[in-house]
């Protein structure tokens, strides 16, 4: 190719190019040159020398969108642990790309790397770089194309890429969609030996390529088996008629925390906060923030840990003035004659900070709702304290 293939790039490129005018042209690509053919008929064989080809072949007709890629969507995520020597979490996924019927080319580029970057839906956010993938082969061609993809997220080295990580994890934890954006940085030929460069034409395609894509959050929650023990409340002191609004609640809560990361990258949760309303039936009991608490972290199985955290003086506000909490307590202390625990409702979200293969991560709203049965009650009542109106 003439120039180092600059003009086979530029046609790849414009191909895969999206913008406002991409879909106000046509595409073609002029075929010219001589040939020599012999033709057969009834006078005998016709040998003809130097016939003229000045022929278009169209790519994009009139008014149709350039190649879109931004249908592209990954499969379900496997983690695993990095190659030895290097830092991060691998993982192994699959890249879907349905093209259509009238895709005019049969593209094979070998095995194309790409930065895999994401921007935290918050006002003013950067683009962080997570880390790569690697698409091997990166072969498109009319119809539905399913790509091996493996990559690597790697522990940020600027804030702005923390911050990235720390969002990008937190919304797979919570099972929410996190919408990437891969920004294609190189490109090899198989057959290419790691002394050689590849085509620089490669090189110049690499950097169209840019696809955005949301990747499905985890499917399963982040907490699992939670209980709460050892609950005590203590009223609130004073003989003003805020002593009704609240009371002091400390209690054990124990959840098995499944590693988003998979066995092969332990997580340890160090602290959390915890947002959430306790709940018996449709009644609201009360609401409460913990603030951070320190995590105590239990034995683990595979890819999921026992993580405890001590509720110490912890205020739950009540919606209406104590009366379904007051309720909540009478049963409670029957319940230790009578040997049935009432069942609550747990519905929240939990903020944690955690040690990882990925460094720190501090994650946000991960959902924490499940279904509890108490066991064990301690009510204490300063002087001057409430519980007078509950019930």
């Amino acid at each position: 190719m003439e120039e180092d293939g600059e003009a086979f790039a530029d046609l790849v490129e414009s191909m895969l190019s999206k913008g406002p005018s991409s879909a106000a042209r046509s595409l073609a690509m002029q075929l010219m040159g001589t040939s020599a053919v012999t033709v057969i008929s009834p006078l005998g064989t016709l040998p003809l020398d130097k016939v003229r080809i000045d022929n278009a072949m169209p790519l994009l007709k009139e008014g149709s969108e350039a190649i879109d890629l931004s249908n592209a969507s990954l499969g379900d995520i496997k983690f695993g642990s990095p190659p030895r020597g290097q830092e991060g979490v691998t993982f192994t996924t699959n890249l879907e790309v349905d093209l259509p019927a009238s895709f005019p080319l049969s593209l094979d580029f070998g095995s194309a790397t790409f930065d895999l970057t994401f921007t935290p839906p918050v006002d003013n956010a950067t683009r962080a770089v997570l880390g790569d993938i690697t698409l091997t082969p990166l072969a498109l061609k009319r119809g539905t194309n399913k790509i091996p993809v493996e990559g690597s997220l790697v522990p940020p080295t600027t804030d702005s890429d923390r911050a990235g990580l720390n969002s990008f994890v937190s919304r797979y934890v919570a099972g929410k969609p996190a919408a990437l954006k891969v920004v294609g940085k190189s490109i090899y030929l198989e057959d290419t030996l790691p002394s050689r460069a590849s085509p620089k034409w490669l090189q110049k395609v690499a950097a169209a390529l840019v696809v955005e894509m949301d990747v499905p959050g985890g499917s399963k929650a982040a907490f699992g088996d939670i209980s709460v023990k050892d609950l005590g409340i203590t009223a609130r002191r004073g003989s003003d008629d805020g002593v009704n609004n609240a009371i002091r609640f400390e209690a054990v809560v124990s959840a098995e925390l499944i590693n988003p990361l998979g066995p092969d990258s332990p997580v340890t949760v160090d602290r959390a906060a915890v947002a959430m309303k306790l709940m018996r039936g449709d009644a609201i009991l009360g609401s409460l923030d913990s603030g951070l608490l320190e995590a105590g972290s239990g034995s683990s199985r595979g890819s999921k840990q026992m993580v405890t955290l001590p509720f110490k003086k912890t205020e739950l506000v009540f919606p209406d003035r104590g009366r379904a909490f007051g309720a909540l307590a009478a049963d409670l202390l029957k319940s230790d004659t009578e040997g049935e625990s009432p069942s609550l409702t747990i519905d929240g979200t939990i903020a944690a900070y955690v040690s990882s293969d990925l460094g720190p991560l501090h994650l946000t709203e991960l959902p924490l709702s499940t279904n509890v049965t108490l066991s064990g009650l301690d009510i204490a009542v300063e002087s001057d304290g409430g519980l007078r109106e509950w019930g």
